[in-house]
Order: C-alpha cells, then structure tokens, then sequence
C-alpha cells in the first residue's frame, strides 16, 4: 500500500458521508462490477471439462469465483480499505492467485487438492463429535455441524479413507514459496504475500506502525503506547490492488487452460474499473491528507 492516507468526513454511524454525485458514482461502479461478472460468465462458457480434465476445471473456475466474489466486495466497500482489514483480504487473494497458477501448471494436484479440503472435513467433524460427546444435549449444534461436514466431504470422496493432510505442504509437497517460484510468480511472493502476510499476522512493525504511538512522556523510557481510536481513513490503493489481482488471475487461468484471452477487451474493462474508482481520489481532495509512516 502507498504512503498517502485520504482522510474522509464520517457520520454518526461510522459510514462514509456522501452526497447525490457520490451516490450516483457508487451505482455506476457497481454496475461496472456486475458488466465484469457477465464478461467472466461468458469467458468460461463454453470450457470444456472432459478434454481439459473436471477437477483441474472445478478448482480453477472455483478460485476465479472466490476471487470475483472477494474482488467486488472490496471495490464497492470503502470501509475495508484499511490497514487493519484489508491485509487478510489481499492476501487471501494473492494466495489463490499463487495456488491456482500452480494448479494450472500440475494439473494432477487438482484431485489431491479436493482430497485435502474434504479430509480436513472430516477431521474438523471428528473434533466436533468428541466434544459434543460430552455433553450431547448442550451441544447439539456441533453434532448438527458435524454431520453437515461429513456429507459435504463425502459427496466429493467416494471413499471412508479419506486422506487428511495437517499442512498445505501435504498435499503438494511444497510451501507458497516454492509455488509461487515454481510458477513464475517469486514477485509476487516476495513483494505482495510476504508483507501481506506481516500485517494478518500481526508482525511487531506492523502493530508498531500502524496502531501505537510514541510515548512523550520525558521521564519514561522509550516505549509504544496503543491507539483505541477507529482508524481515520482508507488506502484506495487496496481497490486498485484487489482489481488487478483478479485481473491477473483471470489471464492465468486462460493461459493455462488454453482458453481464448481478449487482451484489448480485459484491458479496457481494467481501465473502466480503475477510473470508476477514480471519483474517491476527487472526493478526497478537499479533505485532510496526512501521511502514514
């Protein structure tokens, strides 16, 4: 994220004030978000499963769904454009991004992926039936969890002997790092996931950076003391990032699938979108700017 933090006018329910214009800017770059959807719709249309192999199809199409559905959240909600929400956001999608290319690139791993999610399933199922066993009565939500898990697993393995990998590294035999390397993505990895995954994480700079402040105090020693005060205003840098990250993967997916990729039609959609979320940058110029770090 850059270093310029516009400052917005609040009301009293922690919303961003907006008048007519900014309303109506709000409708259009949401119609903007659903043209997408449809141009998605229809980019994968006609993708043929059989030739190119169902699970490889079921993945990918699945992490370009995740990736819209997460993108779009973001573009229209100016309340996740900030330092204490949107690193789990972006990161979320950076590592999808990362996942499915490699995917793309060993398409056997797409089974073992499916494998992965359906035993941790079952597995988080089986916690929740031992603690329900305690006390069943109390607990009947659990068991009503856990058998809601077992189907969702089965109906994916047609097998008990489900496998359950306990780390991502299990059912690839590699971390994010090497996935991302491996896939042309090390970049992105060391520029983008690394720092993304400090902030979620909570790294001490981070928290340091982002939520404490020097004590004046001339008598202390140096120390940081916290901010409990809601965060005065967004990066709208993270709904340019969260677009080009769907972008990104939306290329990806038709390289690797070999499906047809309109490069002119994507980059004008890309450009629309970027200047519909220009008008936060113009109703942001009257208000205070400060810097952030």
């Amino acid at each position: 994220m850059g270093n310029s933090l516009l400052v917005y006018q609040r009301g009293e329910e922690g919303l961003l004030d907006m008048n007519q214009s900014s309303i109506a800017d709000m409708k259009e770059l949401r119609k903007r978000i659903d043209t997408v959807g449809e141009l998605l719709r229809r980019q994968y249309a006609d993708i043929q499963y059989v030739a190119l192999g169902a699970d490889r199809c079921d993945v990918v199409l699945g992490f370009i769904a995740r990736q819209y559905q997460t993108w779009a959240s973001v573009a229209c909600s100016p309340l996740l454009w900030k330092a204490s929400v949107a690193p789990f956001l972006l990161r979320g999608l950076v590592d999808s991004l990362i996942t499915m290319s490699w995917i793309l690139d060993n398409p056997e791993s797409a089974v073992a992926f499916k494998e992965y999610s359906s035993g941790r399933s079952k597995l988080l199922a089986a916690h929740m039936r031992s603690v329900a066993a305690e006390n069943p009565t109390s607990h009947q939500n659990l068991i009503d969890d856990a058998e809601f898990l077992e189907k969702l697993a089965d109906s994916e393995v047609w097998n008990e002997a489900s496998k359950v990998y306990l780390s991502n590294a299990g059912w690839t035999g590699k971390d994010i790092r090497a996935m991302a390397d491996e896939s042309g993505l090390k970049d992105l990895y060391d520029l983008r996931y690394g720092p993304l995954s400090a902030d979620a994480h909570g790294d001490w700079l981070t928290m340091r950076r982002r939520f404490m402040v020097e004590c004046t105090e001339p008598t202390h020693r140096p120390h940081w003391l916290p901010i409990f005060k809601r965060e005065p205003g967004v990066y709208l840098e993270i709904a340019h990032q969260a677009t080009d990250y769907l972008w990104m993967a939306v290329q990806i997916s038709c390289e690797g699938l070999g499906l047809a990729y309109n490069q002119d039609v994507w980059d004008e959609q890309e450009r629309l979108m970027h200047e519909a979320l220009a008008w936060f940058d113009s109703s942001g110029r009257d208000a205070e700017a400060t810097e952030d770090g």
